[in-house]
């Protein structure tokens, strides 16, 4: 029987009756409430606050948000590209601008000065700004379990070079002045006892931009990434010198794991927009685990043409091998913060000499263990 045949026969009350029965029944019934989130264990003081359970599915304060990156189209970055190019921002409500610099240090500034709410960029930066009276920062997913920077040289200085020292003397590039990528220069030169000014630096940006510098041979070596510094290799342009792109080199160049690439922002952000930084940090985290789940040809099928640099089998390629550089699910790995302190200890004098540096402030996995 119909609905209609159903209320033709009842009285103008027993209609209006029947109408507020079936607005009840139509209604969902209300959510039981959902358990707090474990309690983390104490921490330092100035450790990133718990996340509220209700900030995992309730709506963003900002669903219109700016992220800064220091070079989109590097593979380090790649996580950032692709939940945006697989709508993952919108399914979690949010409206997400890349704006893309040439090089780390540009889009920290970019942070700080309020022209971005966070940042694609390296862990080491969080570890660096304690060490001025800037806002500190806290990383809030991280993509990638080493760096994937290498040195590169051209091979007529690379048959040269029996050790970093014999690097004396010569202008070295870098993605900007400040970045991760310069900061890891200053720990080669440091190791190979070379003190900065026995070597000139210079900005270089990254992908086209590196790679013209090294071809057109306004620098003879420098700091280079994914997938450009493949792209060099394979033309005959480079040779390596160091590298940090596998998890053994990572571990021969710098002693163990070292965790790179992520999403980062100022603490007090994190305090006034902690449904934002959830919503960021759940679509980072399902890109992550899309990486896991697909070959490299299809997910450089969802990036723009414009990252090929003209070679999509080389860019294909070198992605392939990149692959295990992304982390499968966005969490800081154990020991990971304290080996980066260390090799930031030898290459920057302010951490150096900073008496005190809070890890625990640097970091939080909290909204990462948050995505269902």
């Amino acid at each position: 029987m119909t609905g209609n045949a159903l209320v033709q026969p009842l009285s103008v009350i027993g209609c209006v009756l029947l109408g507020l029965w079936l607005a009840a029944c139509d209604r969902p019934a209300a959510a039981p409430p959902r358990p707090a989130a474990p309690m983390a264990a104490p921490t330092r003081e100035g450790a990133a606050p718990a996340v509220p359970a209700e900030s995992v599915t309730a709506p963003p304060e900002k669903r219109q948000i700016a992220i800064g990156v220091g070079g989109q189209e590097l593979f380090v970055y790649l996580p950032l590209t692709l939940a945006h190019q697989l709508g993952l921002f919108e399914e979690v409500g949010l409206t997400v601008e890349i704006l893309n610099f040439q090089g780390g240090a540009r889009a920290l500034e970019a942070l700080v000065a309020g022209g971005v709410d966070l940042v694609s960029g390296f862990f080491d930066h969080t570890i660096q700004k304690q060490t001025t009276d800037v806002v500190p920062l806290t990383m809030v997913v991280l993509f990638d379990r080493y760096p994937g920077v290498v040195l590169l040289a051209e091979p007529g200085l690379a048959s040269q070079v029996h050790s970093f020292a014999d690097l004396k003397g010569q202008t070295l590039g870098v993605t900007s002045l400040g970045s991760s990528s310069h900061m890891l220069l200053n720990y080669i030169l440091a190791q190979a006892g070379l003190a900065r000014d026995d070597v000139g630096v210079i900005s270089i940006g990254t992908g086209a931009s590196a790679l013209a510098a090294l071809e057109s041979g306004r620098v003879p070596a420098g700091m280079f990434l994914d997938p450009t510094a493949t792209q060099l290799q394979q033309l005959g342009k480079a040779r390596v010198l160091w590298d940090t792109r596998s998890e053994r080199d990572t571990t021969a160049a710098l002693g163990g794991p070292y965790p790179a690439g992520g999403l980062y922002t100022l603490r007090a952000y994190l305090d006034t927009h902690p449904r934002t930084v959830q919503a960021a940090v759940t679509a980072s985290v399902r890109a992550l685990r899309w990486i896991q789940q697909h070959s490299a040809a299809e997910i450089a099928d969802r990036m723009p043409e414009s990252f090929y640099g003209g070679d999509k089998r080389l860019y294909v390629d070198s992605l392939q091998a990149s692959l295990p550089m992304f982390s499968p699910d966005g969490l800081m790995p154990e020991g990971g913060p304290a080996r980066v302190l260390e090799v930031l200890r030898l290459s920057d004098e302010a951490v150096r000499n900073a008496p005190r540096i809070d890890l625990a402030a640097t970091y939080t996995n909290r909204f990462v263990e948050a995505v269902r």
